[in-house]
């Protein structure tokens, strides 16, 4: 099976599914291409307000991967409130972000940091203009979540991992008519 990741597109929603499915190309015998569609759910109410807080919870997050060691040993000696005030400086000596008030930060597991902001439009400003992120690190990083997809039914010798870039442009050009601004970010196989 092959996998392929999909970024995050600012335009879709956290609600978008993405269907694929195979087919055979009639064009040329023998081989398959893939069909892929975004597909919008219906829009409904929310059945309880504990549905809408998880998504909008969700939706007012923004990772900041933190790749210095040292800078990430830095952040876990601070209570999160030092992390929190830290990010509001950074974000406020930014131009294009110094009207985002950050409502929680912590910092992860792994040594990431996360910010949540006060509505979605404000996550997405961050996830916008990147230069508030220098403040936090010099090798710092927004994380822009990938969606995997998995495509079954492509003969294997038509799939060259290694060669990436060429493969992705194929498999981009293939489903164009489809999906014109697909973006794909990595393939490989499943193990």
């Amino acid at each position: 099976m092959l996998h392929v990741t999909l970024p995050f597109a600012n335009s879709w929603s956290s609600q978008t599914t993405l269907l694929t499915r195979v087919a055979r190309d009639p064009v040329r015998p023998g081989t398959h291409f893939v069909l892929a569609h975004l597909s919008y759910p219906p829009q409904r109410t929310q059945d309880s307000k504990a549905q809408s807080t998880v998504t909008a919870y969700k939706d007012r997050a923004v990772t900041v991967k933190i790749k210095d060691p040292a800078v990430a040993q830095r952040f876990r000696t601070l209570p999160a409130v030092k992390i929190k005030n830290q990010i509001e400086t950074s974000i406020h000596d930014n131009a294009a972000t110094k009207s985002v008030k950050v409502v929680a930060a912590h910092q992860l597991k792994s040594g990431d940091l996360q910010v949540f902001t006060s509505s979605t439009a404000e996550a997405t400003k961050l996830k916008e203009s990147q230069g508030w992120i220098s403040g936090l690190g010099e090798h710092a990083e927004l994380i822009v979540p990938t969606y995997g997809v998995i495509v079954h039914g492509i003969s294997t010798n038509s799939i060259n991992i290694k060669d990436q870039k060429a493969t992705i442009e194929q498999i981009l050009a293939d489903n164009y008519t489809v999906i014109p601004n697909a973006e794909i970010s990595f393939i490989g196989w499943l193990t």
